[in-house]
């Protein structure tokens, strides 16, 4: 990603396409455990990186027992905690170096926008995940495609 603007277009459709697995599923009468946990694993990844840009201790696990309920709260706040987090986002804030220690406790240092590009697409493999399974157990699966939104974006989400 190379500009902010770029940057706040991939995750409005991040926004939609989160919104799009939780409909998923509840297209399910349960959803199976696993499934949430996934969902819970996707959404906690996003707390947890921007809480390594920031600086400070993530507030969910990467790895929570979550419920549907969970995950419709827990996806409303993430996408609230982001929205705060982009719209101060500067072009050179992307090329700002992030050092931080992963889950085994080992240091890394990456570029903020490489950050943003590894959440976005690890968004993208796990939604396909969620879907793919939704569809195998007999529920609806719902458009997560980028183009798609890019096409029928919901109204003011461009």
């Amino acid at each position: 990603m190379q500009t902010t603007e770029e940057v706040r277009q991939v995750f409005a459709f991040e926004r939609w396409a989160n919104g799009q697995v939780l409909e998923s599923l509840e297209s399910l009468l349960e959803p199976p455990p696993e499934l949430l946990a996934l969902g819970g694993h996707l959404l906690g990844a996003v707390d947890t990186w921007l809480s390594r840009i920031e600086g400070v201790a993530p507030e969910a696990g990467l790895w929570d027992t979550v419920t549907l309920v969970d995950l419709h709260r827990r996806s409303e706040d993430v996408a609230r905690r982001l929205a705060d987090f982009l719209e101060d986002l500067s072009n050179e804030d992307l090329a700002r170096d992030v050092v931080y220690r992963n889950s085994q406790g080992v240091e890394h240092a990456n570029r903020t926008g490489d950050i943003l590009q590894h959440l976005a697409l690890h968004g993208a493999e796990h939604r396909g995940q969620i879907s793919f399974e939704v569809g195998r157990l007999g529920g609806k699966s719902r458009e997560t495609e980028y183009l798609w939104w890019l096409r029928e974006p919901p109204e003011g989400e461009q």
